[in-house]
């Protein structure tokens, strides 16, 4: 039976190849929302513990890789809301102090590019991957990337044509004007935010979508439309989103005169944050000021108005 100080050194050297093993990844993947530490508390007491002989023992760190896959497979000639010829799938891993001396990370993969019998076909053969094919005492995280980036366009199918009802909702107006605010937990997939662009501009919204942590989208229009676009939206997965206000003009004699915002893009500001996945909310403060908007600031992030 191991004494309680060879524990110790066990679960320090355990807590370092982590850290190794997370400023590896760090640098792999530096693009923004590339790469996310879910609890940087957790992450900032692993430091301290390596650092520190008499630190508080951390709890498990717990990260998440975002990754654009190609997809060789998909048909050239089907056009969709979603681009079929890349998809976007989520590693998250937990690591336990028991990791990688005696224990296997908890990893899922998660991708709204899948379905979700693919999707639990792609976990049940991670699981068997990692059971058969990785060695305890060795950091295997980029081990199980790797393995995820090359098998991943084997698990997907094309989704079904575009939904005739779409081409209806545009097509046939309600003569009430909507101007809808959307608010996630965070938007940083390529795919996502490519399709939110493609969507809104086939629905003829106008509007903005702001990228990182949280997400704001904005979208104005013909009542039917700006329904549509969240119906469709809401099918996606997130791990949260929530429609923060809906403005309305019924009988509207013109939606063109009603709508503040030219066009549909994606807002770029300044960022910040320990992954500089942070917009600056007072450049995007200003956006809405010169739009007539501001009021929405307070609602949206729930600060003063002054």
């Amino acid at each position: 039976m191991a004494t309680a100080q060879e524990i110790a050194d066990c679960t320090r050297s355990n807590l370092e190849q982590q850290l190794d093993e997370l400023d590896t990844l760090e640098s792999i993947y530096s693009e923004p929302g590339e790469f996310i530490i879910e609890d940087w508390s957790a992450y900032t007491a692993l430091k301290r513990y390596v650092k520190e002989a008499h630190s508080d023992h951390p709890n498990n760190v717990e990260c998440t890789i975002h990754l654009t896959i190609e997809n060789s497979t998909a048909p050239s000639t089907t056009a969709t809301l979603i681009n079929e010829h890349e998809f976007d799938i989520e590693i998250n891993c937990r690591l336990s102090c028991s990791y990688p001396s005696s224990q296997l990370p908890q990893v899922h993969i998660h991708s709204d590019g899948l379905s979700r019998t693919g999707q639990d076909d792609f976990n049940k053969d991670l699981q068997a991957y990692m059971s058969t094919e990785l060695v305890l005492g060795d950091a295997c995280l980029l081990s199980v990337i790797d393995w995820a980036r090359e098998k991943a366009p084997s698990y997907y199918t094309a989704p079904p044509p575009p939904l005739q009802q779409t081409e209806k909702h545009v097509n046939s107006e309600s003569n009430e004007f909507c101007r809808m605010w959307l608010y996630m937990h965070h938007i940083y997939s390529k795919t996502k935010r490519r399709n939110i662009l493609s969507l809104a501009s086939d629905l003829k919204l106008t509007g903005f979508c702001l990228p990182g942590k949280p997400g704001v989208v904005c979208i104005e229009g013909d009542s039917s439309q700006t329904k549509e676009f969240y119906d469709i939206l809401r099918r996606w997965n997130w791990k949260s989103i929530t429609c923060r206000k809906r403005e309305t003009v019924k009988n509207a004699g013109s939606i063109e005169q009603e709508r503040k915002i030219v066009g549909f893009q994606e807002l770029f500001f300044d960022t910040h944050g320990q992954r500089s996945n942070h917009m600056d909310l007072g450049q995007f403060r200003e956006y809405l000021r010169e739009r007539e908007l501001e009021y929405m600031f307070t609602e949206l992030f729930n600060v003063s108005n002054q």
